[in-house]
């Protein structure tokens, strides 16, 4: 379990793929999806960045104890797919 939520791809749990993620502003660079309960960094980086290159961004942070945690880390893939839209943009990404 992530925060108390379920995981988000057990059978039946969500047939439909739909996340309705509800996201609060907690004021300091960072919003809580009370949904998943899990806390994402607001406004990150303008341009893609590699694999290799997101986990490096993700240490600098732990050590730097950026907003005073020491436990940033990339999102799973179940995690991330609750971010995406269920259709592509307009560049064809989603």
């Amino acid at each position: 379990m992530v925060g108390g939520h379920p995981p988000f791809f057990l059978k039946g749990k969500n047939d439909g793929g739909d996340f309705p993620n509800q996201f609060v502003d907690n004021g300091d660079g960072t919003v809580t999806d009370d949904t998943t309960g899990l806390m994402w960094e607001q406004g990150v980086s303008p341009k893609r960045l590699v694999y290799k290159k997101a986990r490096a961004y993700v240490k600098e942070r732990n050590r730097k104890r950026y907003l005073g945690y020491t436990d940033w880390r990339m999102p799973t893939l179940e995690e991330l797919c609750s971010l995406l839209e269920p259709r592509p943009n307009a560049s064809g990404a989603y």
